[in-house]
């Protein structure tokens, strides 16, 4: 029956049904309740006394009211920690938020230590490629139209999305690991253009900043930018629209086939750096790249990430006119994959696609054993292109940022494309036909 008696008391306690005596706080009641009983206590330390006694112990006589004050992490009013264990909060605390900003690729400290969460976690799919569509029309506008252009459809977008996501993520990881010895975030474009891309399917002339611009005015930017182009008359195009918005020195516009310049682009960075990290960007027309081209830049600098456009109609057109008997058509498919012309006839009958066999080559060859393969649309479910983006074996952060494409825009083609232009212009007030 006593202990029936206690239980209740113990329960109408809990309820705060005895408001707490002069000179004690909540958390003294708090502590008195979880406290074992004086029978108990007193049974430990070999002593006799009434298991009738009310005397609180030692450490919970005569507690002052302490005051309450805010949490570091969540804002919320606690009572404060003991002693023993502020400074190791203190030091954990510290140790989040330096890792949360590094992640985050901002210097400044923070007002609350998860201020930075990634868009990826929360925007839809659909709102995360308005929003980077948004950010590269406002990067067009800087760039004077005047002058030649490249011309593409509105699918092109989705490439010039992926490139300055990812240069964005590289240059920030880069920035970030300093003191690993890397002293240069270098982006390496071969097939440059002009700087400028026009939508040739447009009705309104929208227009696109080219890859050069979108790397090279991302949110974490490089140490040098290095560009090829083949067209004279668009290098020189290249070069001053450049030169509007980055420091002379941190670019250099290469003319000619990159193919055969590489020898320079290498000395032009070795040049500036000793250990550089490298993004490299290849958009060849059709089969314009030479592997061998890749794999000189792979052997020169080891830190080096490709993103690599394989045209997987046109590798399928060259291999049908090759067995059709066509004369002077398998030098450039066997320069392309570097590899004997009867084993890349022989791989794509055995493969998915040409992606396949060139993925396999960069991990084999190149060394570049984690990536994805990011499909850009033309119209539902057909595929313009890939986008081969492959890294290191332990950049992981990298790897998530190629997953992060692939999966964001999975669901967008040309069309889709075009609806968000009219959105982002006002050209189209709702998504009802979405």
């Amino acid at each position: 029956m006593r202990a029936g008696c206690i239980s209740a008391f113990r329960m109408r306690l809990a309820a705060g049904a005895f408001p707490p005596k002069a000179g004690m706080d909540g958390s003294c009641m708090r502590a008195a309740r979880r406290a074992p009983s004086q029978y108990a206590l007193h049974r430990r330390r070999g002593m006799r006394r009434s298991p009738h006694s009310t005397r609180l112990p030692p450490s919970h006589q005569d507690c002052p009211e302490r005051p309450r004050r805010a949490s570091a992490v969540s804002g919320v009013n606690i009572y404060p920690i003991q002693p023993r264990w502020q400074d190791a909060l203190r030091a954990a605390l510290a140790c989040i938020r330096h890792r949360l900003e590094r992640r985050a690729g901002s210097p400044e400290p923070k007002p609350f230590i998860f201020s930075r969460i990634p868009d990826t976690v929360t925007t839809s799919d659909h709102d995360w490629l308005k929003g980077r569509l948004e950010q590269l029309a406002e990067l067009a506008k800087q760039i004077p139209a005047d002058g030649d252009t490249n011309e593409y459809n509105y699918f092109t977008a989705l490439k010039l999305v992926a490139v300055h996501y990812y240069a964005a993520v590289f240059a920030s990881v880069v920035r970030n690991t300093r003191e690993y010895g890397y002293d240069g975030a270098v982006y390496v474009d071969l097939f440059a253009g002009t700087g400028l891309v026009k939508i040739k399917d447009s009705k309104f002339g929208d227009f696109m900043p080219g890859s050069p611009v979108c790397a090279g005015l991302a949110a974490s930017r490089f140490d040098y930018v290095v560009c090829v182009e083949s067209n004279k008359k668009r290098s020189g195009v290249l070069r001053k629209r450049l030169a509007d918005v980055l420091e002379d020195v941190e670019f250099d516009v290469i003319h000619g086939d990159c193919n055969e310049k590489i020898t320079e682009v290498i000395d032009a960075i070795k040049k500036r750096f000793d250990n550089p990290i490298l993004l490299t960007f290849v958009d060849p027309e059709g089969l314009g790249i030479r592997f061998s081209t890749l794999k000189a830049l792979s052997k020169n600098f080891r830190q080096c990430d490709f993103m690599v456009n394989v045209n997987s109609s046109a590798v399928r057109r060259v291999s049908g006119q090759i067995r059709e008997g066509i004369p002077n058509v398998e030098k450039s498919l066997e320069a392309y994959y570097d590899l004997d012309v009867h084993d890349v006839i022989l791989g794509l009958k055995h493969s998915a696609g040409p992606q396949e066999i060139y993925a396999n080559l960069i991990k084999s060859v190149l060394g570049k054993e984690l990536g994805r393969t990011i499909d850009i649309r033309d119209k539902g479910e057909t595929i313009a292109y890939h986008i081969l983006g492959y890294t290191r074996k332990t950049s992981s952060r990298y790897k998530r940022a190629f997953d992060t494409l692939a999966d964001r825009l999975s669901w967008a083609d040309r069309e889709k494309t075009r609806r968000l232009f009219d959105s982002i212009t006002n050209r189209q007030s709702s998504i009802d036909s979405w």
